[in-house]
Protein backbone atom coordinates (compact mmCIF):
# COMPACT_ATOMS: atom_id res chain seq x y z
CA UNK A 1 0.00 0.00 0.00
CA UNK A 2 1.24 3.42 -0.22
CA UNK A 3 1.21 5.86 1.86
CA UNK A 4 -0.84 8.96 0.45
CA UNK A 5 2.44 11.30 -0.48
CA UNK A 6 4.89 10.65 -3.26
CA UNK A 7 7.61 14.01 -4.38
CA UNK A 8 6.82 16.36 -6.57
CA UNK A 9 9.72 17.95 -8.18
CA UNK A 10 8.97 21.75 -9.49
CA UNK A 11 11.03 23.87 -11.40
CA UNK A 12 11.95 27.57 -10.33
CA UNK A 13 14.33 30.43 -10.44
CA UNK A 14 16.15 31.09 -7.48
CA UNK A 15 18.44 34.36 -6.76
CA UNK A 16 21.05 34.45 -3.89
CA UNK A 17 22.68 37.99 -2.85
CA UNK A 18 26.02 39.13 -1.12
CA UNK A 19 23.87 40.63 1.67
CA UNK A 20 20.53 40.99 2.97
CA UNK A 21 19.68 44.09 1.86
CA UNK A 22 20.60 43.36 -1.84
CA UNK A 23 17.62 40.46 -1.15
CA UNK A 24 15.54 43.16 0.03
CA UNK A 25 16.27 45.74 -2.40
CA UNK A 26 15.81 42.93 -5.22
CA UNK A 27 12.28 41.90 -3.36
CA UNK A 28 11.17 45.66 -3.55
CA UNK A 29 12.26 45.66 -7.42
CA UNK A 30 10.15 42.47 -8.27
CA UNK A 31 6.92 43.63 -6.97
CA UNK A 32 7.59 47.19 -8.23
CA UNK A 33 7.35 45.44 -11.47
CA UNK A 34 4.59 42.63 -10.73
CA UNK A 35 6.66 39.90 -10.01
CA UNK A 36 5.72 37.48 -7.97
CA UNK A 37 9.00 35.92 -5.08
CA UNK A 38 9.15 34.59 -1.90
CA UNK A 39 11.81 35.01 0.87
CA UNK A 40 13.15 31.65 2.09
CA UNK A 41 16.19 30.37 3.55
CA UNK A 42 19.17 30.11 1.21
CA UNK A 43 19.05 26.36 0.66
CA UNK A 44 22.38 24.65 2.18
CA UNK A 45 23.27 23.35 -1.41
CA UNK A 46 24.14 26.68 -2.46
CA UNK A 47 26.90 28.96 -0.34
CA UNK A 48 26.57 33.06 -0.48
CA UNK A 49 27.02 35.62 1.81
CA UNK A 50 23.15 36.43 2.60
CA UNK A 51 21.10 34.05 4.86
CA UNK A 52 17.80 34.48 2.38
CA UNK A 53 17.21 34.00 -1.27
CA UNK A 54 13.96 34.73 -3.63
CA UNK A 55 12.28 31.69 -4.97
CA UNK A 56 10.73 32.90 -8.27
CA UNK A 57 7.95 31.23 -10.36
CA UNK A 58 9.51 29.06 -13.63
CA UNK A 59 7.10 31.23 -15.71
CA UNK A 60 8.24 34.56 -13.84
CA UNK A 61 11.97 34.40 -14.54
CA UNK A 62 12.38 36.16 -17.93
CA UNK A 63 10.33 39.09 -16.35
CA UNK A 64 12.36 38.86 -12.44
CA UNK A 65 15.65 39.23 -15.09
CA UNK A 66 14.57 41.97 -16.67
CA UNK A 67 13.50 43.79 -13.91
CA UNK A 68 16.32 43.30 -11.97
CA UNK A 69 18.82 44.00 -14.90
CA UNK A 70 20.60 47.27 -13.40
CA UNK A 71 21.20 45.79 -10.03
CA UNK A 72 24.09 43.77 -8.81
CA UNK A 73 25.14 41.62 -5.92
CA UNK A 74 22.68 39.01 -6.81
CA UNK A 75 22.97 35.68 -8.70
CA UNK A 76 20.10 33.56 -10.15
CA UNK A 77 20.19 29.79 -10.13
CA UNK A 78 17.78 28.26 -13.53
CA UNK A 79 16.60 26.27 -13.72
CA UNK A 80 16.30 25.68 -9.79
CA UNK A 81 14.48 22.09 -8.54
CA UNK A 82 13.02 21.34 -5.73
CA UNK A 83 11.47 18.85 -4.11
CA UNK A 84 8.46 18.47 -1.75
CA UNK A 85 6.76 15.73 -0.53
CA UNK A 86 2.82 15.63 -1.82
CA UNK A 87 0.09 14.25 -0.44
CA UNK A 88 -2.31 12.01 -2.26
CA UNK A 89 -4.53 13.16 -4.62
CA UNK A 90 -8.68 12.87 -2.68
CA UNK A 91 -10.37 10.29 -4.00
CA UNK A 92 -7.56 8.61 -5.68
CA UNK A 93 -7.22 4.54 -4.86
CA UNK A 94 -4.40 3.68 -2.89
CA UNK A 95 -2.37 1.13 -4.90
CA UNK A 96 -1.54 -2.43 -3.32
CA UNK A 97 1.48 -4.62 -4.15
CA UNK A 98 0.56 -7.98 -4.32
CA UNK A 99 2.86 -11.21 -4.08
Amino acid sequence: MSNGSEAVKETYGLLLFEATGQALKAEQELKAADVACAVIPTPLEFSSGCGIALLIEDEQVAGATAALEGCTGHELKYPYVRSRTAPGRPGEAEEESGE
